[in-house]
């Protein structure tokens, strides 16, 4: 991966999930553990079986989220990144940076641009989620003087129209649980993105929603991606650039 970031600490995605899926993964180990003196039952011979299936796709959901927090997640948006064909001198709105992932490796690939990313901060979207975290990671990056953080509805984006070159976003606008917020969101995006500018957006959910929304705003030039497994779950990158007046 271009501009690997190895020195911070970007957390875990969804740590409620992943906690949930490793608990009841083990419960259910637990549980055939102390059925097994009794397996002479066909009866508990099922329930052992069907303890095991259970297990097995929790355990194995809750690590593959924890690998793709923390393996394929860079991967996956160096990939998003390159879609917007920075040259070092945009500024870059990010919507809902958390602990700064993607912030800072755009912010790596900038020279006289800008960074600015725009959270809620919720801890229950992705581990340790703080602007203190994500500015302290951007400073064992080396990135700090390129970064601003800012404390925002991705629905009221505290910003002027036309603000930004580029836009990009990373599992962030699926937590925005109905469809009329998520629309207000993207519009809102296409609101600060100045004429021409590129966004993209990766998610594992409503991307088809998104593609929809941004045709009806007006934007022509938009992609969907297929299923991305460097992730899970398996995520989809949109893509497009913002109508010229």
């Amino acid at each position: 991966m271009r501009n690997r970031l190895t020195k911070a600490n970007y957390g875990i995605d969804a740590p409620s999930i992943v906690r949930n899926f490793l608990v009841i993964g083990s419960l259910f180990i637990i549980a055939i553990i102390c059925l097994s003196p009794f397996s002479d039952s066909t009866f508990i011979k099922f329930c052992i079986g069907l303890f095991f299936i259970v297990a097995f796709i929790c355990l194995a959901e809750g690590f593959l989220m924890i690998y793709s927090s923390k393996v394929g997640k860079y991967k996956q948006c160096a990939k998003l990144i390159d879609l917007l064909e920075l040259n070092g001198h945009e500024n870059v709105l990010e919507i809902g940076p958390g602990r700064g992932l993607v912030l800072i490796a755009v912010a790596k690939r900038l020279t006289t641009g800008k960074a600015v990313g725009v959270d809620l901060w919720r801890t229950i979207d992705q581990s340790g989620n703080s602007p203190e975290v994500t500015l302290a990671n951007a400073t064992l990056e080396g990135v700090s003087d390129k970064i601003e953080l800012v404390t925002g509805d991705a629905r009221h984006l505290p910003f002027e129209n036309d603000s930004f070159d580029a836009l990009i976003s990373c599992l962030a606008i699926h937590n925005i649980p109905e469809r009329e917020g998520r629309k207000k969101a993207l519009n809102e995006a296409l609101r600060v993105l100045k004429p021409g500018g590129k966004f993209a957006i990766l998610d594992f959910t409503k991307t088809k929603e998104y593609v929809e929304v941004l045709q009806d705003a007006g934007v022509t030039e938009v992609s969907l991606s297929a299923n991305q497994y460097l992730m899970f779950p398996p995520v989809r990158m949109v893509a497009g650039r913002k109508p010229e007046e």
